[in-house]
């Protein structure tokens, strides 16, 4: 188990994301990425095991901090 665990550590790179924030999005505390966002440009490092995954980490994230009206 400990070797699966270090084996998927290992595979971990940083990804830089860019995205536009939508309206109605509150990111309210802290964000557990390393962020910039200046008005609606979002810019995130992302650890991930590919640059899609780290894009959909980042999509789920902002989903979850949007309210639709």
């Amino acid at each position: 188990m400990a070797t699966t665990i270090l084996s998927q550590l290992n595979r971990l790179r940083e990804f830089d994301i860019e995205v536009d924030i939508p309206e109605g999005c509150s990111l309210p505390g802290i964000i557990p990425f390393n962020a910039t966002i200046n008005e609606n440009k979002g810019k995130f490092k992302v650890l991930a095991t590919s640059f899609t995954e780290a894009e959909q980490k980042i999509k789920d994230y902002i989903a979850k901090h949007t309210i639709v009206e």
